[in-house]
């Protein structure tokens, strides 16, 4: 009796092992209390948090990339969403999480990190996101669902994944390791949402497929465009009245869209600040130059689709 007890014993524990990961992943996406004061505390901590990584990060790490993507916030609202009993529920969370925590990365950083009134000219973005919460949450609530359509709405945030993941994983190619984690996490991300947050197996099925065949062709169409360098003298920035206190270094620099490239950097070169454009056809990009007196000029370059040549334009 002892030994058949024992062995009872045993396989439930190897059971229990067997599926450690699958009940984590239960307790995150779906066991957890998504009250509202944690909704609002949840709101609050992630904004007072992402403020303090965008002053204090430098630029070009994974760390910094939750104050300038979206891919984490991607898994923040499954957070919301996905432990909330009803799905109108889900909607008014998720909505009102974002309606309080992205003006305070901004407002943060004004009151604590002096940042510039002008950084708000950003949000206007993010406020349009907030508004796609609302229906969003409501639709993404039913990705919990045991049915195979659910594999179809898990499609819809593993494809900003996908499209982030080869951004991210294009911009490696010239700038290792910049934003290696953040590539890693896409890919971990959609593996999560597939084998643990969808229940159905046909879902799983349809969502794989769906992703994979998305990942396909953002690495075809990525490739697609002919590759350029520029090299500007700093008399652009002389026209324009800009004069800089100590040496002007490149504080920041992204693509606009998916699967684009490029880079810039700053050379001296008898005295004057030459500055070198890689970009790719006609994606477009945009780029901080700092000095040592922390003074700031945004740019934008990109080219024009009529004339093609490259246009470069100041982000006031």
């Amino acid at each position: 009796m002892a030994t058949k007890a024992t062995k009872v014993t045993n396989t439930k524990g190897t059971k229990e092992s067997k599926f450690f990961l699958a009940r984590i992943f239960d307790k995150i996406f779906g066991g957890l209390k998504m009250s509202w004061p944690v909704v609002i505390i949840f709101a609050v901590v992630s904004g007072l948090y992402t403020a303090i990584v965008a002053a204090k990060v430098p630029d070009g790490n994974s760390f910094h990339d939750i104050s300038v993507t979206f891919e984490a916030w991607i898994l923040l609202a499954l957070l919301v969403i996905l432990n909330c009993k009803k799905p109108l529920e889900a909607a008014l969370k998720v909505f009102v999480y974002f309606l309080i925590s992205q003006p305070l990365v901004y407002l943060f950083q004004i009151l604590f990190f002096h940042a510039p009134l002008s950084l708000l000219g950003y949000y206007p973005f993010w406020f349009k996101i907030t508004l796609l919460t609302l229906p969003g949450g409501f639709v993404a609530w039913f990705a919990k669902k045991k049915a195979w359509w659910a594999g179809l709405i898990m499609t819809c945030s593993n494809a900003l994944l996908v499209l982030m993941f080869v951004s991210y994983y294009n911009g490696l190619q010239s700038n290792f390791p910049n934003h290696l984690l953040s590539a890693i996490y896409c890919i971990l991300m959609i593996i999560v949402s597939i084998v643990f947050i969808l229940k159905d197996n046909i879902a799983k099925i349809i969502c794989f497929v769906i992703t994979a065949v998305l990942l396909i062709a953002g690495f075809i169409i990525s490739n697609k465009g002919e590759e350029y360098t520029i090299t500007l003298d700093s008399g652009f920035l002389d026209k324009e009245g800009i004069v800089f206190e100590g040496e002007p270094y490149v504080s920041y620099w992204s693509s606009t869209e998916s699967g684009c490239t490029g880079s810039v950097e700053v050379t001296r070169d008898n005295g004057s600040y030459n500055y070198v454009f890689n970009g790719k056809g006609n994606c477009s990009y945009q780029f901080e130059l700092r000095d040592e007196a922390d003074n700031l000029v945004v740019y934008r370059y990109y080219r024009d689709n009529d004339s093609k040549e490259l246009v470069l334009k100041r982000d006031f």
